[in-house]
């Protein structure tokens, strides 16, 4: 009896000695293999997998783009959209213009005929219209309106509750 106790004990430490030898003999392999490749413990940069794993981690629909509105203000003022913008802010003498350009950008790309989140959101600033309701297509899509829109919101304060993805990234950038 004792004898087939010792013999078990004896088994399960060859076991635990081989499952360190391995152990040790595997680490010792990425020590070796680090040293000749140097990839071992790299982060890969996968640039194809970026705007996946973006909308992933969101859980937002990709922006999806409408048919070609016709954007008049752009075509009038001979500006592009992140001029428009800076020119509507310092009309209004609003000073954070930055703000508004990279929200925008983070939006919509500078893109004012743009849809998204299977398509609530509209313009530069994505307005929801299950959040707002009472603001047609017409002023969401225009440049003009929605900087005015967008100023008010930052203004209020609520910069963080419209464009909470967005402020999280723009927060990282500065």
């Amino acid at each position: 009896m004792l004898k087939d106790k010792l013999q078990h004990i004896t088994g399960i430490l060859a076991i635990c000695a081989m499952t360190c030898f391995l152990i040790g003999l595997g680490m010792a392999y990425m020590i070796i293999l680090d040293q000749l490749t140097g990839y071992v413990g790299k982060v890969i940069d996968t640039p194809y997998l970026d705007k996946y794993i973006e909308i992933v981690d969101s859980k937002l629909e990709p922006v999806t783009e409408l048919t070609i509105v016709e954007d008049l203000e752009a075509e009038v003022s001979g500006m592009t959209i992140p001029e428009q913008i800076r020119a509507i802010a310092q009309e209004q003498d609003f000073i954070d213009e930055d703000l508004l350009v990279n929200i925008a950008y983070c939006e919509s790309s500078f893109r004012p005929s743009i849809r998204g989140d299977n398509g609530h959101s509209r313009g530069l600033f994505q307005i929801n219209d299950i959040a707002y309701p009472e603001i047609p297509d017409e002023q969401a899509f225009s440049v003009r309106w929605s900087v005015l829109w967008a100023i008010d919101r930052i203004k209020a304060g609520q910069q963080y509750k419209e464009w909470t993805n967005c402020m999280k990234k723009i927060d990282d950038w500065i």
